[in-house]
């Protein structure tokens, strides 16, 4: 096996031996003279280089016989081998040498079958520009039609349109070419236009200027038939040659089709190897394989890339969370009793810690079964099925349950913010972090602060309103699998609304209220009906047209129905007083709420006393002496969701209604005289 190429060994005596031929330290002169010295990367310590600066192992290779290293390379793919011809000059003599055409023949055979290199490009440009990824050199887009094999490069059809010549448009883009000029150079298509071609516009000007000199002989030559048969022998060979490539082009466009086919086997080889390793892994943890499978599901354990520590501690906590979702919904099911007696003991000690509470804090409240997503409760709840739980560990674990469930509102808290941030309502000095500024969290308890969850457009007013939402959720019942990826990642995400905002923002204007400073319940206390203009009375868009709306499902109408909020600025009229008080009383009319739904604030204990208005307010007065009781601080109503943003009424029902009603007083008024 040759150690140094020929231009190596003509170097040699010019650097008198002092350097090997894969670190020279010295190359070329300078203008000067003096020898000019060549920069060498940074070689770590622990790197064990030998004298010459090579690793080891290629000392040891480079000491084999030829034959020997022929016979080990031969199984590698003709990447593998431009990339080994790369190490340095000795491999790169090697396989650049004619005893090496075999191992790429070889190569090529057992790797989808590739066709040999076209004529006078050579076995490492060939290997790069068929396995590299067929990134279009332009627009960079990943594409395995972007190989285009007359002329080489990796094209898409678009960027073959901007950056090719077409040969019909030649004259416009290149004036003084002559047009017999194509023919001695190769063409390309496109799917767009497949009969057209398109030609490089640098290889038309190469040749061109060829042409010209040919030209310029003939007519400046005292001998013109033998400079005219030397045109004609160039344009038969240029003749040949195209068609050579074009045929070859053709062939391997054919091809192309298998190998996509190849390449698409191999990736899935890879992501399944990528699979088993990251389950292995969790298998090493102790989890099973039927919970472990369920992450086939999820994109990051479907991945064409290696499984390396950095891959592993990113990916792991997200995999982790789903294996664990799946753990618990199968116990839910398998270990019904044993999970259901568990439950029960948690939630007594949810019970204890309720009663602690105020009874407005305790309708706020998180609901049970995100109690048992927390880390502590669901180890207690769901490991060591064989071990009988006692109440202790329950109480144990519940001395930092106000920590857990602090920490579960400060990050969704923090979560919210940050929604608001991202969507420009602040206004943050570093655009690229957007981090809220201080203060920011006050914003969460305005009315302007709109949100709503990624999966539905439906809008929820403040952090009240989403708490009101997880407990709606929580009724209508969802499995253990949900509530451990809302515990853990806040799913669902939470957006800021922002038009939604806008539509508040704008009511709220109409009615002389300060959007700086209104809360969801001053807007609730004006007990306010509206009516949308914009329907006008029809239905719209399969929306009704004769509603009179509260205020939250009013600004839910103007976002759901096309053309009711524009410009900021939402079709909606404030309805009168008396107008209101009739709409309010239909709405009692058909409510399926009791009659009692209001409780007192101070008093203890976690039975409800639920009464009427007038009777809580004289309860208050009488037994906790406030004379002048305030919602929400010493009275709240028990379904307040229910009762300031009931179900929209028909609001010519609610006019004939209270039209009725008055004829019945007027008659009763008179049958009394």
């Amino acid at each position: 096996m040759p150690s140094e190429t020929r231009r190596a060994k003509q170097e040699s005596p010019r650097h008198s031996g002092s350097a090997s031929d894969s670190g020279d330290a010295f190359v070329g002169t300078s203008k000067c003279g003096r020898l000019r010295k060549r920069r060498r990367g940074r070689v770590s310590k622990a790197s064990n280089r030998n004298a010459e600066g090579r690793p080891p192992w290629t000392s040891v290779l480079l000491s084999l016989p030829v034959d020997i290293i022929l016979e080990m390379i031969q199984f590698l793919k003709p990447l593998d081998l431009a990339n080994l011809a790369q190490t340095n000059r000795a491999f790169r003599a090697t396989l650049t040498s004619p005893p090496a055409s075999k191992i790429w023949a070889t190569a090529r055979k057992y790797t989808a079958n590739v066709p040999e290199c076209p004529q006078g490009v050579s076995e490492i440009t060939w290997a790069r520009f068929i396995h590299e990824p067929p990134k279009c050199d332009k627009c960079r887009v990943l594409d395995i039609r972007n190989l285009d094999f007359a002329l080489m490069r990796r094209l898409c059809d678009r960027c073959k349109l901007k950056t090719l010549v077409h040969d019909r448009f030649l004259r416009d883009a290149l004036p003084n070419v002559n047009r017999a000029v194509l023919e001695l150079i190769s063409h390309t298509t496109t799917n767009v236009h497949p009969g057209d071609r398109f030609y490089r516009k640098t290889d038309v000007v190469a040749m061109a200027k060829v042409y010209d000199k040919f030209q310029r002989d003939i007519d400046m030559s005292s001998t013109n038939a033998v400079a005219k048969k030397a045109m004609q022998q160039f344009e038969c060979q240029r003749t040949k040659a195209v068609q050579t490539i074009l045929e070859h082009a053709k062939k391997c466009t054919e091809w192309l089709r298998e190998f996509e086919v190849y390449l698409h086997n191999e990736a899935q080889e890879r992501i399944a190897q990528y699979y088993e390793q990251i389950a292995r892994r969790f298998r090493e943890m102790g989890h099973e394989d039927q919970d472990i499978k369920n992450i086939r599901s999820m994109p990051e354990a479907m991945r064409d890339r290696p499984v390396t520590e950095q891959v592993w501690k990113k990916l792991k906590p997200a995999l982790q969370m789903r294996i664990e979702m799946s753990r618990c919904k199968r116990l839910d099911q398998d270990e019904n009793d044993v999970i259901d007696s568990r439950k029960a003991l948690v939630y007594t000690v949810y019970l204890a810690y309720k009663q602690t509470l105020r009874p407005i804090e305790r309708s706020r409240l998180s609901p049970p079964k995100l109690i048992y997503a927390i880390p502590a409760f669901r180890e207690l709840i769901y490991t060591k099925l064989d071990v009988e739980l006692t109440q202790a560990a329950c109480d144990e674990a519940a001395k930092r349950l106000p920590e857990y469930l602090s920490m579960f509102t400060d990050k969704l808290r923090n979560s919210l913010v940050q929604s608001m941030a991202d969507n420009g309502v602040f206004e943050v000095r570093n655009r690229r972090t957007k981090r809220p500024p201080k203060g920011a969290h006050d914003r969460l308890a305005l009315a302007t602060s709109v949100f709503r969850v990624a999966s539905h457009r439906s809008s929820l007013f403040s952090y009240n309103g989403i708490t009101t939402y997880l407990d709606s959720i929580w009724t209508a019942g969802k499995d253990s699998g949900f509530w451990i990826a809302m515990y853990e990642t806040l799913q669902p995400k939470f957006e800021f609304d922002k038009q939604a905002s806008a539509a508040v923002e704008a009511l709220m204007l109409q009615l002389g209220l300060d959007p700086a400073t209104t809360r969801p319940e001053d807007l609730d206390r004006l007990h306010k009906r509206f009516f949308c203009e914009f329907c006008g009375g029809r239905p719209r868009y399969r929306f009704p047209g004769d509603v009179a709306y509260p205020w939250q499902a009013a600004i839910s109408h103007c976002i759901a129905c096309p053309g009711s909020f524009s410009s900021s600025t939402p079709y909606l009229k404030s309805l009168n007083e008396d107008e209101c008080k009739s709409v309010r009383k239909l709405e009692e009319a058909k409510s399926y709420m009791p009659p009692h739904t209001w409780e007192c604030n101070h008093c203890p204990g976690i039975t409800y006393h639920l009464r009427v208005l007038p009777d809580v307010l004289e309860h208050i007065r009488t037994a906790h002496g406030i004379s002048e009781p305030e919602e929400d601080v010493d009275y709240f109503h028990a379904y307040r969701d229910t009762h300031y943003n009931p179900i929209p009424q028909s609001f010519s029902e609610s006019l004939e209604l209270a039209e009725a009603q008055a004829a019945n007083v007027a008659r009763s008024t008179a049958d009394r005289r």
